[in-house]
């Protein structure tokens, strides 16, 4: 009576399982595709019936989307542009993200993954070879782009299925399942869209980054504040920076603080004031190296230290402004309790701030 009982549960079981795995096929022509105010149009396109995305992003209304694979034909012409896969969705403004570059072909930043936070991508925060590859990107034909997403980790493929291009070691998102989309920024050709669920749990890997001792490991923020309340950069506001909230933040393992996870922007406020406490047990001058995206104002107790951008472009046509350990402020402290305020202020391609002592 009892195996009766346990056998076709366990069958029953493994059905469901097998069935949760099937991939699935979703045509571009699908009323599961959320268009939005993107511009789109189904054609037949170098012998496959393929969407034609001129910009922006759209997203499937279902499934909800943790573990799993996602795969597309991608066909681009040879210009500068931007376009890719986006899974766990939480809104239009908070997803992962992976995608190319085809103007960036045959460079170690041919491609991209990065997180994106309310509304702002993370590139500048997030490069390197834990986030992009080499990778030749040719136009004018198809290709065959595929994701596997296990837990906080992925791995994706191009064209050779049995070589990954980029394994990811840690998705920065934290985001919870979502929904699945495409993104581009000029024109773009994608086909034979599907998916496949993954409802296996994975164990979460132990980060390779290690914190050095000397890294600050948490910044308290104010909210979005207005850019115009730093215009003048010798008269700080101090009595609006007496009268906000600040909130304790931890940063990422390497010490990133992404601002944009926590902040949320608006039109004229993209903003922040990261701040330090430090106690000197006397006046000392004190070395602090940091980075920061994408401009800075480095305030000692009032007092303008320093200031920077780091904008993309900023110096020389080439110039990315990606963050690193690159600049240094030498902090007049007094004896006691010292207030640091790094004034720091998006444009473009992630809003975030770290620091080491000397």
């Amino acid at each position: 009576m009892i195996n009766r009982i346990i056998y076709p549960t366990i069958l029953l079981m493994c059905s469901m399982l097998l069935l949760q795995a099937q991939q699935v096929s979703v045509p571009f022509d699908s009323e599961q595709w959320e268009l939005g105010a993107t511009k789109t149009n189904i054609e037949m396109y170098q012998g496959k019936k393929s969407l034609a995305l001129s910009g922006g992003a759209i997203f499937l209304s279902e499934p909800s989307f943790f573990n799993g694979t996602i795969e597309v034909d991608v066909n681009f012409p040879d210009q500068l542009n931007f376009f890719g896969l986006i899974f766990r969705a939480r809104d239009e403004g908070n997803y992962e993200h992976f995608y190319l570059r085809p103007h960036q072909t045959g460079k170690p930043d041919a491609n991209q993954y990065t997180p994106q936070f309310n509304g702002f991508s993370g590139w500048q925060l997030y490069h390197g070879e834990a986030y992009s590859s080499q990778l030749d990107l040719v136009p004018d034909q198809w290709h065959h782009l595929k994701i596997v997403v296990r837990g906080n980790q992925a791995t994706v493929y191009y064209d050779d299925m049995n070589q990954p291009l980029l394994e990811i070691p840690e998705l920065k998102g934290n985001f919870s399942a979502g929904k699945i989309g495409i993104n581009s920024g000029q024109p773009v050709h994608f086909a034979n869209f599907s998916y496949e669920l993954d409802n296996r749990s994975y164990p979460t890997p132990v980060s390779d980054e290690t914190t050095d001792p000397k890294v600050i490991t948490s910044w308290q923020l104010t909210e979005a504040l207005k850019n115009d309340d730093f215009a003048n950069p010798t008269q700080v506001n101090s009595s609006l920076l007496q009268s906000v909230q600040w909130t304790k933040y931890p940063t990422e393992a390497g010490g990133l603080l992404n601002i944009a996870r926590h902040v949320v922007p608006d039109e004229g406020k993209t903003t922040v004031v990261a701040k330090l406490e430090v106690t000197a047990n006397q006046d000392e001058i004190k070395g602090l190296a940091f980075g920061y995206s994408d401009e800075v104002l480095v305030y000692v107790n009032g007092k303008l230290q320093y200031a920077g951008q780091n904008n993309y472009r900023s110096r020389d046509f080439r110039y990315l402004g990606t963050i690193g350990y690159f600049d240094a402020v030498f902090l007049d402290l007094k004896e006691g309790k010292n207030e640091v305020w790094f004034v720091v202020k998006e444009n473009f391609g992630g809003w975030g701030i770290q620091a080491r002592w000397f």
